[in-house]
């Protein structure tokens, strides 16, 4: 038996997507497809912060590149990719992919740490405005 009256329901009220946008602002179409495009969109959209800008990417090598290697030696090893390698062989291999890799903290934004605000801010702008490009907004 529901209860009626009291609290609403908890959740996503769907009429608010739905909402059009103010009489003086010009309706913008976001084209994401793909997790990673559809989360940028919806930080646009919500004006969330699209990302966090990274002040210390060396504190965070050291982990994402064991990690990284960790799981590239077992995959090599699952698919044969490897097969013919000696360890140290596999291991050069591998620290090439991960200086091109998104998993790489100094692949990610990052200003230096002792960055301004005025610059971090720059630098947060400059990324929102990548991301709008590249969704076309």
């Amino acid at each position: 038996m529901k209860k009626s009256g009291g609290a609403p329901a908890r959740g996503l009220d769907l009429a608010q997507l739905e909402e059009q946008p103010a009489a003086g602002a010009a309706a913008a179409a976001l084209h994401a497809s793909g997790i990673d495009n559809a989360l940028d969109a919806l930080s646009l959209a919500t004006g969330a912060e699209a990302g966090k800008v990274d002040k210390h990417p060396e504190r965070r090598f050291k982990a994402a590149y064991a990690a990284f290697e960790e799981r590239r030696l077992r995959e090599m090893e699952e698919d044969g990719s490897g097969a013919g390698l000696r360890q140290n062989q596999k291991k050069d291999k591998i620290r090439k992919e991960f200086e091109r890799s998104e998993e790489n903290p100094f692949n990610q934004v990052s200003v230096a740490y002792d960055a301004s605000k005025e610059e971090v801010r720059e630098v947060k702008e400059r990324e929102r405005r990548k991301i709008e490009e590249r969704l076309g907004r």
